[in-house]
């Protein structure tokens, strides 16, 4: 796990880190929406 990030560039590491960062915060954009909005949305 560590040899492939070991051997990534700097610019490489950042894209995976924004990308994983980006797909974490829509998750959990969705999951407050379904958990916020819903009964909002229903009544």
């Amino acid at each position: 796990m560590k040899k492939w990030w070991k051997n990534m560039e700097y610019e490489q590491r950042a894209t995976v880190v924004i990308g994983a960062l980006g797909i974490i915060i829509s998750l959990g954009y969705i999951i407050y929406l379904l958990v916020v909005a819903n009964p909002y949305i229903s009544s």
